[in-house]
């Protein structure tokens, strides 16, 4: 119920080519290592290794999360 809205996407690893990653905004705090442990029972191996908040996600004019560069910019954050 903390989430608004949330969108799955790729992430460059060391570990692998891309790893899962998850992008939330939220509608009010939460504990984020909790939030990643109810993806984590929910989604075993698919679940995302790590869980960013946004203030907002890309979208293009029909409302649809522009994924390509959500992770462009989560990725230029984190490097």
């Amino acid at each position: 119920p903390d989430v608004a809205e949330a969108a799955a996407f790729a992430l460059p690893s060391r570990r692998f080519l891309q790893a899962p990653a998850a992008a939330v905004r939220l509608h009010r705090p939460t504990d984020l290592p909790r939030l990643l442990e109810f993806c984590r029972q929910r989604l075993g191996v698919r679940a995302p290794e790590n869980i960013f908040v946004v203030t907002a996600m890309p979208k293009n004019a029909m409302g649809k999360v522009l994924r390509r560069e959500l992770a462009q910019a989560i990725a230029a954050q984190t490097s």
